[in-house]
């Protein structure tokens, strides 16, 4: 049984501190994968020794036994990492070792830099605390592409300071986290005081699947940040305990949003965020277009009450082809305004929504049993 990929000869048991610690440096290495190891308990620092690997391009961690990766002085050194995969470790806390007794005392001191960091995949870490930040360091990742979080312990993912450095950010997911309640850490205590301090902006974020999160109550916007994401292109959210899940003034910027898949999401109450102290004055600022949106499925959202309109606005949707609306207590579908511009619209099936009364405008409405297929005249 594999406990330790370095063993000390010289110090074995006896703690080694400070400048003593052996220093092991694989200046070459570039790939490392560790694979069905379930009793391993150390591999890129242990007890006497410290293992240091700058040319580090790829590391895999798959069913091993170790409860934490790196320490904060390793990670400092890998300038080349580009993918880190990390699945089946049940034990696994922390990515990085969390050693509070030497914390630094300067904020920039904390910061870790991975510059070429393009791909993080976290899978079955069901005890997984932390990763983007902890209590000695705070990790950002400037040429971070795709993320994907499966089944991990995790309350939260970033913190703002992170989040504004993922400008490279394409796609983002997450799923089967059951306590994660907030995509970025709720830092009440830092609150912007500005509107513009509070807006981030991930420029390239093309992907975002949100699913089995029924802790989750914020992505979109938090109490010090507004998340404005305007290259999205499909959106799904699948059993989340969001109540909202957009803004205004995020929504308007989605000029490329092709499909929106919301489904199973109980405590939902609106797709758009219901700011009533911020109603327009003008009609014409009411309305919300999204040009390219062509697919919208809404399904069993049992208090979803709107979504194609509100108190302060009215969205448009000219290019949609296919709608599904089930298992929602809405009351009308469309306001006559809005369905005037469904000039693209194919087909649209509408079931189990007991409370609706209006499809809106002059639909023509075909009864089968409990679903309703309406088309334009």
């Amino acid at each position: 049984m594999l406990e330790e990929i370095v063993e000390d000869e010289d110090a074995k048991g006896d703690e080694v501190s400070g400048m003593d610690k052996k220093t092991i440096t694989f200046f070459n290495l570039q790939s490392v994968l560790l694979d069905g190891l379930p009793n391993l308990k150390s591999f890129f620092h242990g007890t006497n020794c410290e293992l240091h690997m700058p040319s580090l391009v790829r590391v895999g961690v798959d069913n091993c036994g170790v409860s934490t990766l790196f320490t904060c002085s390793f990670l400092q050194e890998l300038n080349q990492l580009e993918d880190l995969v990390v699945c089946n470790c049940k034990l696994v806390e922390g990515i990085v070792a969390d050693t509070r007794d030497s914390e630094p005392s300067d904020t920039n001191d904390k910061i870790i830099t991975l510059p070429k960091l393009s791909l993080v995949k976290l899978h079955k870490l069901p005890n997984l605390k932390s990763f983007i930040h902890g209590a000695n360091y705070e990790l950002h990742m400037p040429a971070l592409v795709d993320m994907r979080v499966v089944n991990c312990g995790l309350s939260t993912l970033f913190t703002c300071s992170v989040l504004q450095k993922l400008k490279q950010l394409k796609e983002l997911s997450v799923d089967s986290c059951r306590v994660l309640e907030g995509i970025v850490a709720d830092t009440k205590g830092i609150e912007a005081s500005g509107t513009k301090d509070k807006i981030i902006m991930l420029p390239k974020l093309s992907s975002v699947k949100l699913e089995k999160l029924p802790n989750l109550k914020s992505f979109i916007r938090g109490a010090n940040y507004e998340l404005h994401v305007p290259a999205v292109v499909h959106v799904g959210v699948i059993n989340c305990g969001l109540s909202t899940l957009f803004t205004c003034s995020v929504l308007r910027k989605l000029k490329l949003l092709e499909g929106l898949f919301v489904d199973s999401c109980e405590l939902l109450e609106g797709i758009v965020a219901d700011t009533r102290g911020m109603e327009a004055s003008d009609t014409s600022d009411k309305i919300i277009t999204l040009p390219k949106l062509s697919s919208d499925h809404l399904d069993k959202l049992p208090n979803l009450r709107s979504f194609i309109h509100g108190v302060n606005y009215e969205l448009h949707m000219p290019a949609l082809e296919g709608m599904i609306v089930a298992n929602c207590v809405l009351t009308t579908l469309f306001p006559c305004s809005v369905f005037q511009t469904l000039q693209q619209l194919k087909w649209s099936v509408v079931y189990e929504c007991r409370l609706l009364e209006s499809i809106g405008g002059d639909a023509r409405v075909i009864n089968t049993s409990d679903t309703k297929i309406f088309k334009l005249p």
